[in-house]
């Protein structure tokens, strides 16, 4: 099934779903993809659940690419790695009951992509944790060919 089938699927995601990476707004120049024509297409889920979700820990992005699902999280790296781990949390429940179809077609690394908003300072058992929870800190998420 498409990346757009399977996000039309999902009664609560549906309607957010944008073209290309759109849903990310000026985040969009931290996606880069080898083809932009791969692009299937975006979901700010933070938006989308937000009002059936209100008191969650929601993740932020959800994008096609090549007819796979890509995890993206864009924010602060300053002391927020376990509101980020709580984030990841969210999304694997999520991801276990409404979002199934979509972790079916989760890349082959199976990693979530944290973007952070400015400088990392994150060390020791805190990268540990990251590891752990397979989140992966990149300042920019370059997308395969």
């Amino acid at each position: 099934m498409s990346f757009y089938k399977i996000i039309q699927s999902i009664p609560n995601i549906k309607d957010g779903y944008k073209k290309g990476l759109q849903a990310l707004g000026t985040y969009s120049v931290k996606v880069i993809p080898a083809n932009a024509r791969n692009c299937n297409g975006s979901i700010d889920l933070d938006d989308c659940l937000k009002k059936s979700e209100p008191q969650a820990s929601r993740w932020d992005f959800v994008l096609g690419y090549e007819e796979k699902s890509y995890f993206v999280e864009v924010h602060s790296a300053s002391g927020q790695v376990s509101k980020v781990i709580e984030k990841t949390m969210w999304l694997r429940s999520w991801l276990k009951n409404e979002g199934e179809s979509l972790a079916k077609i989760h890349h082959e690394q199976k990693n979530f992509h944290w973007i952070p908003t400015n400088g990392v300072n994150i060390i020791g058992k805190e990268r540990l944790r990251l590891a752990q929870e397979k989140v992966i800190i990149v300042s920019r998420l370059r997308l395969p060919q």
